[in-house]
């Protein structure tokens, strides 16, 4: 175990090689809750989604602090931000997780606040109808879909403002459109972001609080979850 520390433990995972018996050793793997929760999704490959997410996120609690990855419990502020309840001694387990297809992610950290974004490339998806939702009416006019960067802007953009809205804890209640991204980050936070492999992207917001981040980045098969 240690103490609060600006250290940050980065845990990814794909997802596209789970097959049904895989699916079926991570469910055991969740709570009684999550496992509700997996019921509830009508599409198989979201269930596959939600089984991988916090099958990883129990891993990589208990591969930064004492506690077994069975016995990890949560609790939710009003924004609907979990946060582990039942933390060791003298520690503050947080994290933040991610999941889009094809791929899972969870950021630890003892004692800072954080946020983690994962999106797929989906050219479909990248429009100026949508980018509408989150982007600044003066981030929008820098939007350009005949340009061959558009794809590569679009989620950039989307995937720091998902984070920030991660990290500050408020979520959807955060009216990002009213922000332009160089102004939000206006406190204490450190942006990290990259693209992970040709078909995601992903971004990482930090409370710097204890000082320039330790970022630590754990590429784990679905195999070796415990």
């Amino acid at each position: 175990m240690d103490g609060a520390s600006p250290r940050i433990d980065v845990w990814i995972m794909r997802t596209d090689r789970i097959d049904s018996p895989a699916h079926g050793r991570l469910q055991t793997l969740l709570s009684e809750t999550e496992r509700n929760d997996h019921d509830r999704h009508a599409k198989p490959q979201d269930r596959v989604l939600h089984a991988a997410a916090h099958a990883l996120k129990r891993h990589a609690l208990s591969a930064r602090f004492d506690v077994k990855p069975s016995a990890w419990s949560f609790t939710m502020n009003a924004y609907g931000k979990p946060r582990p309840s039942n933390g060791p001694d003298g520690a503050d387990p947080r994290f933040n997780l991610t999941h889009t297809p094809g791929l899972v992610a969870v950021a630890v950290s003892n004692g800072i606040d954080l946020g983690l974004d994962a999106e797929t490339l989906d050219p479909a998806h990248a429009t100026l109808d949508t980018a509408m939702a989150f982007a600044h009416p003066s981030e929008l006019r820098t939007l350009d879909p005949a340009s061959p960067h558009f794809i590569g802007d679009f989620y950039r953009l989307w995937t720091r403002k998902e984070a920030l809205a991660k990290a500050t804890g408020l979520g959807l209640s955060l009216e990002v459109r009213t922000l332009i991204f160089a102004d939000e980050i206006d406190g204490p936070w450190h942006l990290e972001e990259w693209d992970e492999g040709p078909h995601h992207r992903m971004a990482l917001i930090v409370e710097t609080k204890l000082g320039s981040p330790e970022i630590r980045m754990h590429r784990i098969e679905p195999t070796a979850l415990t």
